[in-house]
């Protein structure tokens, strides 16, 4: 049966994409978004005077595991939150490395590439 649209395939797709990005996702979620709310909340719990801009330039530099030392975390409870972000950080950042270069290794060789490691062994060039 021959289908102007394959939803096979596009539901594969779709399966693989999300996969794939579903830990892009999340690091960009608590690097953004969950981090700076966290640090804005316990700013006005403790009443310091901080931006929401500071607590995401923060949060990048603390993610990254940067830490420039211009904005430090002033008692226990950010300080844990600052702690909990850098190792977060590098764990999520990990497996998504881990996760796509694992995709790679496994992906098979084109046909095109086959021939040509077929035709190097044997002697054989390509003309």
């Amino acid at each position: 049966m021959n289908r102007l649209f394959d939803f096979e395939q596009w539901n594969q797709f779709k399966e693989t994409f999300c996969e794939e990005y579903v830990v892009l996702k999340l690091y960009l979620f608590l690097t953004f978004v969950a981090f700076p709310l966290i640090y804005v909340i316990l700013d006005l719990i403790v009443i310091e005077k901080s931006h929401v801009g500071e607590a995401v330039y923060f949060s990048v530099i603390t993610i990254t595991t940067t830490g420039y030392g211009d904005i430090q975390p002033t008692f226990s409870a950010k300080r844990f939150v600052a702690a909990t972000e850098a190792l977060s950080g590098v764990l999520i950042l990990g497996v998504y490395l881990a996760s796509r270069l694992g995709r790679r290794s496994v992906e098979p060789a084109s046909d095109e590439e086959e021939t040509e490691c077929e035709n190097e062994s044997t002697g054989n060039s390509p003309s």
